[in-house]
């Protein structure tokens, strides 16, 4: 592959998009924050047994995060300062925690584990007016310490663990885990994810937070279950999402777009660089951009049909589309994670933050209705155009649907999906699991969604029909 350098990005596409009360620093190149990492012996990590506990087996499990009241105090007076310096909550301090684990199998205890919330809009104060815990998002760092302890191994074979709440209020449970199950037996890279109810201790405060989606965090430790290394090193990951620069949408774009964030100053790039951080050079994802950016349509089509991986692209747009999810790469060029895998020297697409999906959460209005339940199959609206206000493209997108191998490849797989595995009965079997496994603690729980089906039926017969009817236009 020809290797093309860019000392900077300076054509500016659109307008900076900053959130009120915001101010950003845009640090110098290279800038990675200090991090104190215990080390673990890598083939402990990927092979850890209890990946496979966590990840596969369905039962009862059950998370207590213990905090002492100084620790929790201080997580709270973080955020507070963060948010009176930037207008928001998403302070990436941590504190330490102490967790307690156990399901069918055992008991898992852990000493000082890095704690923290997390979330883009949805974070709020750690503490309410009163001292009582708020609803939020959640993280665990197992590979950061505040004490000398030595691990003897990461939780569940993972460095970090992310927590989130059922926000959208989803009696079914399925907007994410449901999803990411989809996608997942499609044969698309994503996280793995599973039910998990969850508790804060406040030293004798007992808070019983509720059911949890607990996910896979997508970082090196992801790559590398699922893409082969050359000599124990790996592309560039990049995390995908509109924040301070506008829409991830893989156009030329102004300075500080691309970059490493630094949340100390309030800097979050549209495309944030998670691997290779130092002397990075960013030149696979430039490349992209520059090919992209050409006014020769076929030689942006070539480079596209070589340098991606069109079959796993097929299947996350199959599977994507069926999903019903406004907030993702292909409505608001958003919530993804971008990969070259430098040994096949391909560029992958990875889903991320999927809770808008199948019928439940933010429908797209005023761009689309009811949940993208009658989106073409090619043409997914312009939500990033609408919400500034500007033309922006999308140019992969433009590029795939006039290939002729993506297209046969993504219409494949989506008369595949209708005929298998997206129905209802697909997403009922995991809710008929799981709701005798936690009902009982949704009674008593802050977040207590108890179990039920809402309208998931009706909203994939319709998804269906209007797709069987596209398809069948086609032929």
């Amino acid at each position: 592959m020809n290797k093309k350098y860019y000392l900077m990005i300076i054509v500016i596409m659109f307008s900076v998009i900053l959130q009120a009360c915001q101010f950003v620093i845009i640090p110098e190149v290279n800038q990675v924050p200090e991090t104190e990492v215990v080390p673990i012996e890598e083939e402990a990590l990927l092979f850890d047994e209890n990946y496979d506990r966590f990840f596969d087996e369905i039962n009862h499990k059950k998370l207590v995060i213990q905090l002492s009241n100084n620790n929790a105090r201080l997580l709270n007076s973080v955020m507070q300062d963060y948010y009176d310096a930037f207008g928001n909550y998403r302070s990436d301090t941590f504190v330490s925690s102490d967790i307690y684990y156990e399901d069918s199998y055992g008991i898992i205890n852990m000493e000082d584990v890095a704690f923290r919330t997390r979330g883009n809009l949805s974070r709020t104060p750690f503490l309410n007016d009163v001292g009582q815990l708020n609803l939020n998002h959640f993280k665990l760092k197992f590979n950061q310490q505040f004490s000398n302890v030595t691990r003897e191994g990461y939780l569940f074979g993972l460095e970090e663990l992310d927590l989130k709440f059922n926000r959208n209020q989803d009696e079914t449970y399925m907007n994410e885990f449901g999803a990411l199950k989809l996608y997942e037996s499609t044969g698309v890279h994503a996280q793995r994810s599973t039910l998990i109810y969850v508790e804060v201790h406040i030293e004798e405060s007992i808070y019983q937070v509720g059911v949890m989606t607990a996910l896979e965090p997508i970082d090196e430790w992801f790559i590398k279950r699922r893409f082969e290394t050359s000599e124990n090193q790996i592309g560039d990951l990049y995390k995908s999402l509109w924040q301070q620069f506008g829409p991830a949408n893989l156009t030329n774009s102004i300075e500080g777009t691309i970059g490493i964030k630094d949340v100390e100053n309030n800097y979050r790039p549209a495309y944030d660089l998670k691997t290779n951080k130092v002397n990075a050079t960013h030149e696979y994802l430039l490349l992209l951009i520059d090919v992209l950016a050409s006014e020769d349509f076929n030689y942006k089509k070539a480079f596209v049909e070589t340098y991606f991986d069109i079959d796993q692209l097929a299947r996350y747009f199959a599977v994507s589309l069926l999903l019903g999810n406004p907030d993702d790469f292909r409505s608001m060029a958003n919530n993804y994670y971008l990969y070259f895998d430098i040994v096949g020297e391909k560029y992958h697409i990875i889903p991320y933050d999927l809770d808008h999906s199948l019928g439940q959460g933010w429908d797209g209005a005023p761009v689309f209705q009811d949940q993208l339940v009658d989106t073409k199959l090619y043409h997914f609206g312009e939500l990033f155009s609408h919400q500034t206000g500007q033309p922006i493209h999308h140019p992969l997108i433009e590029v795939i649907f006039e290939l002729e191998s993506f297209r046969t490849l993504y219409e494949s797989y989506l008369e595949m999906l209708l005929d298998t595995t997206f129905h209802f009965s697909f997403f009922k079997v995991d809710i008929d699991v799981y709701k005798p496994i936690f009902e009982q603690d949704l009674r008593v729980s802050m977040l207590s969604v108890t179990f039920g089906y809402r309208n998931l039926e009706s909203f994939i017969e319709l998804k269906r029909q209007s797709v069987m009817a596209q398809l069948n236009e086609t032929t």
